[in-house]
């Protein structure tokens, strides 16, 4: 049984707390958002990149074939060497998304449950006030029943003839 009121102070506090879980949590969101999308972006990059590499190995098979001249055979696998080094630091720069992205999914997820912590304490909190309501609303109706009854047979013990 609840004693005492629940302090409106405690309830504006905790509303303004969640509120600022709740932006926190969203801006948390826009962050992961962002890196799914830098994540994917990479990928296509790579994508691409591999795709242009495939393509120079096929002109430099194509080259060799032919019986090019030995100066341009070199700069295409040069060429195609630097393909590979982009596509190995593309693959680093994946790996390093891929973590932040996981990092900033670990934080959101966080805050969504430290906004959900402090919704529950309000949604408590808003209980305990309607029972404190509730049970004082019922002790109001009880000491009225109370006074009532008293009145009652105090008049009916006044107008009761005397022997």
């Amino acid at each position: 049984m609840i004693q005492h009121r629940p302090d409106p102070q405690r309830l504006a506090t905790l509303r303004l707390v969640h509120g600022r879980a709740v932006e926190r949590s969203q801006e948390l969101a826009r962050a992961l958002g962002e890196a799914r999308a830098q994540c994917e972006q990479a990928r296509q990059q790579l994508r691409n990149l591999q795709r242009f590499a495939a393509q120079y190995r096929g002109d430099l098979a194509a080259l060799e074939g032919s019986g090019a001249d030995w100066a341009r055979l070199r700069d295409m696998r040069a060429f195609i060497a630097r393909l590979d080094s982009a596509d190995a630091a593309q693959h680093r720069e994946i790996e390093r998304l891929d973590a932040l992205q996981a990092q900033r999914g670990h934080d959101w997820a966080q805050a969504r449950k430290r906004e959900k912590v402090f919704a529950l304490l309000i949604e408590r909190h808003q209980d305990a006030a309607r029972a404190f309501e509730v049970q004082r609303e019922l002790k109001e109706i009880q000491e009225w029943t109370i006074q009532a009854s008293s009145t009652a047979s105090a008049s009916g013990t006044a107008q009761e003839p005397s022997r």
